[in-house]
């Protein structure tokens, strides 16, 4: 017995027994939307018009108090819920793991909605991803 135990404990270290990009991307993900504002900036400030101005400036709040939030269930469903500002969007559907090298993984969300989204993910130290 204490032989098996112990070759099922060499074989995983051998192996490297890590979970599959599916087991680790399975659970709830909540992240907040980061995005370069150097472009945007630059065209704000070249806004004469007062009133595209404040717009422009409103989608900029908006879009830094943005939020995201994946539920990746494990069979395979999701559900997700963004918000920016005054403006939200849920969808739900099927999601699946297109491909994975190292700890880049790409992943294929199917909505509810009819649209197929295909994003890569990497994952960092934790329980942290960047998309």
């Amino acid at each position: 017995m204490l032989r098996r135990v112990a070759a099922v404990v060499l074989v995983c270290v051998l192996a490297g027994c890590q979970p599959s990009a599916r087991e680790r991307l399975a659970g709830q993900w909540e992240g907040r939307i980061v995005f370069d504002e150097t472009r945007i900036q630059e065209k704000l400030n070249q806004a004469q018009n007062p009133i595209q101005r404040a717009l422009m400036q409103g989608f900029v709040e908006s879009v830094r108090s943005g939020r995201v939030r994946f539920d990746l269930k494990r069979d395979g469903t999701f559900t997700a819920a963004m918000t920016m500002g005054p403006l939200s969007n849920n969808n739900a559907g099927t999601w699946s793991v297109v491909s994975e090298s190292g700890n880049r993984v790409s992943l294929q969300l199917a909505g509810n909605d009819g649209q197929t989204t295909t994003a890569s993910v990497d994952f960092a130290e934790g329980d942290v991803l960047h998309a």
